[in-house]
């Protein structure tokens, strides 16, 4: 039992031996300064993996930097001094296995360096250096005897005479001992009879021979090489650690290795497509305007249509957004339509490509938008950086190939503006992260390329953590002038949220290929590649967008703040790709609206409100801005101010008043949010969300009756405006989403300001042509067949319109309809067998309106119409006729009814109030005998009023409010 209990540990011990050998002499894959961190600062590393760490840390920090770090280290115990790569590289083992290494690599190449000489050993290394001398020159004979050889029997073996009469010469050495009967001398001016002569036999000894030669060269050069080991060894034992010093090993092999991994690991990871404009054929697009234009009058139409596409490209802003396009609309005549061929598809696509950096770049936004250069530049580079990453994602360029193409892009490394210097910082951390934090996993004998996850991260020792930080720093540091990581070396909180930062960051551009793979998938499908591409491109814009936010590492370490200025550009980046993310799923207008969003957020003065508007309320003037709402007399004489404050939770109005005989007031509001969410529901005190609001807080009601009785205005417009404060303050996105939100909310009375600059009139003129010009060609681009593109071309050229639309106008004149019914009095004129009466119709009248709209919060719309043909006249032949007098045939030319109106719009309704005056039509009367009875063309005259809806048609002309 005791003896077999011994051969058991015996073989247990031989077997842990084994292991430990085994580990000692594995192959370290040092694939970068993750890896590295991991084994430098191992115990009991083989002379081999020694030199694979120096060789890594030469190829990933270079030559010089190494040399340096090892002259200038001292080793010492503070440890906020100590550097575990000094340490490496000095000691005693290091450098005694790096000196070995460099004297058997010198040597063997025969490079003996004096400094490797000992004063006692010249006579050997100059035995070493003969030695060399004589095996490469017998090498060299070798080769080239067996070269000569091999193709002497080439040529014999194919009887190639021709080519051995071209390639040798009867004088050659190579030919002794290798003809049959005669001797080279006698064949010496006939290369024809010494290839016959020659014994292909005997060149098969020779050739063995050569072979044994070889053989012979290889193990006299094994022991050379054994001798230079043995050397190699007396030497470093002999040395002190005073004379040992890192040697100068500027090991290309290494630095080789390293580009191959990098070629490994790129080639692992696949590329992946992106979503191209879905343009429809040429073909299509001929056929759907055959089908537009087989309609005379839609031709005339879609003419007059173009003229103004023409007139809007004479606004500049336009023409610098649509270069191309205009380009080929200004070649085409002016009777004539545009057939929209490949030519044309091209441009207009090419063109909306273009358009974020032509309007940024335009000399409109030069001169009169963005004056500024420093902001001209921010703009520039916010939207220049959306346009080089729409391409790369287009291109199909993985993660890692965008991020390597923007750290190599001179264009980037410009600090030139503030997005700039955070671009160049943030493109050379990701760069850093991606290249050192990765691993190379072994899946089914393949190679697969991951990103370190947070746990592998934090899972590293701290001695790892502090070696980690280090190398980057010795390789990057240049690059990384915003954050010092030595600063966070030895501290176990810093290293969790440091490694939290980076595993987030890790993480989500893993995401971000994991999408496009999905929409790669997507594309490969049969069934609506559209709209899931659209969907998975989506996705891709958004983790960019999570990149850039998480790019700030302060949010991890102070307190999870950044400072505001950083924010900003951290929003104005994100909105410069939020650019690009409309354009690839094709929502070009609001790709245009955020270009000119970022305008306004540069131009943003911090120092300004960020909203100022004025309109009229209760014969009273009410202007706003984001700290205040005052009230002014007809005569724009202050009369009260509501100022607000705004704290945990509760809002406190202080209404100051002009007249000081009247005392101040002030209002609170308590849990202030509670209620804000319920009032766009609120339209009438008398409602169920009013009651639920004082549901809410007991007090809203007394509250809000005392803002609405000082300020003379009613309960709602009250709420409304107490909304208004509430929004200002806590919403920073700017004046046209809070603009937005109070229309959407029922805040219909909100007015824009009257623009008295002329620069600040042809900005809303121009930007809305461009809207609508890029509506167009986006729509004519989004047609996927022929009776789509009739459909877009149609819906331009005559444009849907509303009653809404019509009252916002200041003026406008439309051709329009109307429904309705009326009572009327109707006057016979000249014979007739019609009577003067009374009575009810139905009136369907088809003509011209003029319409004008007060200006305010309650816009009042007035305005006369002037009708040609009314088709309620074919429901009223029954009603102003007997049976017995007046034909049951009813003729179309009874539609022809001329008449003129006057028109009143009931508010938040398509009803209108009319009075009118009509002519009416009916058929002249004869007698049995054949005699005329009535020969006027109009045989009465209507007088209606009554109710009708507003039917618009065609808008003719409008002008806005404020323009």
């Amino acid at each position: 039992m005791k003896l077999k209990f011994n051969l058991l540990a015996l073989i247990l011990i031989l077997g842990l031996n084994s292991i430990v050998s085994a580990q000692q002499d594995k192959e370290l894959k040092l694939y970068n300064l993750y890896y590295l961190s991991k084994v430098i600062n191992s115990n009991n590393l083989t002379s081999d993996q020694i030199n694979d760490i120096y060789a890594s840390l030469v190829a990933n920090l270079g030559q010089a930097k190494v040399d340096t770090l090892a002259k200038k280290y001292k080793v010492t115990n503070d440890s906020s001094k100590a550097s575990y790569i000094g340490n490496f590289l000095v000691n005693r083992n290091t450098l005694k296995e790096l000196t070995r290494s460099d004297i058997i690599r010198l040597f063997n190449l025969g490079l003996f360096d004096k400094k490797y000489i000992d004063s006692n050993k010249t006579e050997k290394i100059n035995s070493f250096e003969k030695s060399f001398k004589s095996l490469a020159l017998r090498g060299d004979e070798l080769d080239k005897e067996k070269e000569e050889l091999e193709l002497i029997k080439t040529l014999l073996v194919n009887k190639d005479s021709i080519q051995f009469n071209q390639r040798f010469s009867p004088k050659a050495k190579i030919f002794e001992n290798l003809l049959n009967n005669k001797k080279p001398e006698e064949v010496q001016n006939d290369s024809f009879k010494l290839f016959k002569e020659v014994n292909l036999s005997k060149l098969e000894e020779k050739l063995n021979g050569n072979r044994k030669k070889i053989e012979d060269l290889v193990k006299d050069n094994e022991l050379y090489k054994e001798s230079v080991r043995q050397y190699a060894n007396a030497y470093v034992n002999k040395r002190k650690d005073v004379d040992l010093v890192v040697p100068l090993n500027n090991n290309l092999e290494a630095s080789q290795n390293q580009i191959n991994i990098n070629s490994i690991v790129q080639a692992a990871q696949q590329r992946t497509s992106s979503q191209s404009f879905n343009m429809p054929s040429e073909s299509q697009m001929i056929e759907a305007m055959a089908i537009f234009l087989a309609n005379r009058a839609k031709q005339e139409t879609l003419i007059w249509f173009m003229d103004q596409v023409r007139e809007r490209l004479n606004n500049p802003l336009v023409f610098e957004a649509f270069p191309e396009t205009a380009k080929l609309l200004a070649g085409l005549e002016d009777y004539k339509t545009p057939n929209f061929s490949s030519s044309w598809r091209y441009a207009i696509s090419s063109d909306f490509i273009k358009m974020p950096v032509n309007i940024a770049e335009s000399k409109w936004v030069e001169e009169f938008l963005v004056k500024d250069v420093n902001s001209r530049k921010e703009l520039l580079t916010s939207i220049s950086f959306g346009a080089d990453l729409n391409r790369l994602i287009s291109e199909r360029y993985n993660y890692r190939d965008i991020v390597r193409y923007f750290y190599m892009n001179p264009k980037y490394k410009d600090n030139g503006d503030e997005i700039k210097k955070y671009l160049n910082q943030s493109i050379s951390m990701l760069y850093i992260l991606t290249n050192e934090l990765f691993v190379v996993d072994i899946i089914d004998n393949k190679s697969t390329y991951r990103l370190l996850s947070f746990e592998e991260i934090n899972s590293l020792r701290m001695d790892q953590w502090d070696v980690l930080l280090e190398l980057i720093e010795l390789k990057y540091g240049s690059e990384l002038k915003h954050i010092k990581f030595s600063n966070y070396k030895n501290d176990e909180n810093h290293k969790n949220q440091l490694a939290k930062w980076m595993g987030n960051l890790l993480i989500t551009l893993s995401q971000f290929d994991k999408i496009n793979k999905d929409s790669q998938a997507i594309l490969d499908g049969n069934k609506e590649k559209e709209e899931r591409s659209n969907y998975n491109f989506y996705s891709v814009w958004r983790i960019t967008e999570q990149i850039i936010s998480n790019m700030d590492a302060n949010q991890y370490l102070v307190n999870g703040n950044s400072s505001i200025k950083l924010s900003e550009q951290i929003e104005i980046l994100k909105d410069g790709i939020g650019v690009y993310e409309q354009i690839q799923i094709k929502n070009f207008v609001a790709a245009a609206q955020k270009v000119l969003n970022i305008i306004d957020r540069i131009n943003q003065d911090p120092n300004k409100s960020i909203l100022a508007f004025s309109f009229n309320l209760n014969e009273k003037i009410v202007q706003i801005n984001s700290e205040n709402i005052k009230f002014y007399d007809i005569n724009k004489n202050p009369i009260l101010e509501i100022s607000q404050k705004f704290d945990n939770n509760n809002l406190e109005l202080i209404l100051q008043y002009e007249d000081k005989r009247k005392e101040n007031d002030i209002i609170k509001f308590h849990q202030i949010s509670k209620l804000q969410p319920f009032f766009k529901y609120i339209s009438d005190v008398k409602s169920d969300n009013y009651i639920l609001l004082n549901e809410l807080d007991d007090q809203f009601d007394l509250l809000i009756t005392r803002v609405a009785v000082n300020a003379k205005i009613d309960k709602i417009n009250a709420i409304h405006l107490l909304n208004i404060l509430y929004l200002l303050k806590n919403d920073k996105d700017g004046k046209e989403k809070i603009m937005a939100l109070l229309k959407s909310i029922g805040t219909s009375y909100l007015q824009q300001p009257k623009y008295s600059k002329t620069v600040d009139q042809l900005k809303l003129k121009y930007q809305d042509q461009l809207f609508k010009l890029t509506s167009f060609f986006g729509d004519v681009l989004s047609a996927k067949d022929e009776h789509e593109l009739a459909n877009v071309i149609d819906s331009h050229a005559l444009p849907p319109t509303s009653y809404k639309l019509k009252r916002r106008m200041a003026h406008s004149i439309d051709l329009n309809a109307y429904v309705g019914g009326s009572f009327s009095g109707l006057l016979t004129n000249g014979n007739t067998s019609l009577k003067k009466q009374f009575t009810g119709e139905i009136v369907a009248p088809i003509g011209v309106a003029f319409t004008w709209s007060s200006n305010g919060p309650k816009t009042d719309n007035f305005g006369f119409t002037v009708d040609i043909i009314d088709l309620g006249n074919i429901v009223n032949h029954y009603l102003v006729s007997s049976t017995e007098d007046y034909p049951k045939d009813v003729h179309f030319s009874e539609v022809f009814s001329p008449s003129v109106s006057l028109i009143y719009g009931i508010r938040n309704s398509p009803f209108v109030l009319f009075g009118s005056v009509k002519l009416l039509p009916l058929k002249t009367v004869y007698t049995d005998d054949g005699r005329l009875i009535n020969n006027k063309t109009f045989d009465a005259t209507v007088f209606s009023v009554g109710v009708k809806i507003d039917i618009p048609l065609i808008n003719l002309w409008s002008r806005d409010q404020d323009r």
